[in-house]
């Protein structure tokens, strides 16, 4: 029986029906970033994966690796934005007085990891 892997030019072993993408987000207590590189291109070079080379904070002179762990959610509790157009956008609704009903966290991640280890459900308020 043929072992289920695929072997690539590179002498690297892939297992059939490995993922096609993988990601690693490192959300950290204050900034957070993101890579990801796709199974067949790691195949051929394990050093193919693509990071966010940058992230612009709304003043073009301050452009950074990583992002403001935060986020911000619609009234409807749907996903607006992150990182620095979260703080950007929840900065403009509290100016005109706007930002009831809308949910912003920022350095949220103790809150998570308290519980992750518990294996408990989070609740931010």
């Amino acid at each position: 029986m043929k072992d289920a892997r695929l072997e690539s030019s590179a002498h690297s072993v892939v297992p059939l029906g490995s993922p096609d993408v993988i990601i690693s987000l490192d959300i950290g207590t204050t900034y957070s970033g993101y890579a990801f590189a796709l199974t067949k291109d790691l195949a051929e070079d394990h050093a193919n994966i693509f990071i966010n080379k940058e992230w612009i904070s709304g003043n073009s002179k301050l452009i950074t690796l990583r992002a403001p762990s935060s986020i911000l959610l619609t009234p409807e509790k749907r996903f607006h934005s992150f990182g620095y157009e979260a703080e950007w956008k929840y900065g403009q609704l509290a100016a005109e007085e706007n930002q009831t009903g809308w949910f912003y966290f920022r350095r949220f991640k103790m809150s998570f990891s308290n519980l992750i280890d518990r294996n408990k459900t989070a609740c931010l308020q």
